[in-house]
């Protein structure tokens, strides 16, 4: 049996945003979701304070773009994105480990988690969410589950 924290990577180093593209795959392909744009930067999440093992420079972020109606993840911050999220690294912890394991209720805990974030100043969270793919949904929840 595995021991705790097997299989979890440190929010936004590079083996997160390696496990978060194999899960932004898998969720395409689950879904087969026609509706996504062809070519459009969909989110993009910004971060500061970072650890300076992660980022020298105390930011990282990224952007999860559809080119030809294929969806890839990158290592960078686009301010075009339909939507875009800024936080604080070490506020946002929490909220990027909650996994909800889809239950509604845990759902609802995460977004007042995030929501309190967002009215101390410590988050920021602009643009058409109601415009995003349904099978960006179901992105949270799976990376969560690998977030160390």
């Amino acid at each position: 049996m595995a021991g705790p924290g097997v299989g979890k990577v440190e929010f936004l180093s590079d083996g997160w945003i390696e496990a978060f593209r194999a899960v932004i795959a898998e969720c395409f392909a689950a879904a087969g979701d026609e509706s996504s744009p062809r070519n459009a930067t969909l989110l993009s999440e910004s971060y500061t304070g970072v650890p300076s093992h992660i980022a020298a420079s105390g930011s990282r972020g990224f952007s999860i773009r559809m080119r030809e109606g294929v969806p890839s993840l990158h290592a960078e911050v686009d301010p075009s994105a339909m939507v875009r999220i800024a936080g604080e690294y070490q506020s946002m912890l929490p909220v990027s480990r909650f996994d909800s394991r889809g239950e509604p209720a845990k759902a609802q805990e995460m977004n007042a988690m995030f929501g309190g974030l967002i009215a101390s100043g410590k988050a920021q969270a602009t643009g058409a969410f109601d415009s995003l793919p349904a099978w960006i949904g179901g992105l949270h929840d799976r990376i969560a589950a690998r977030t160390a």
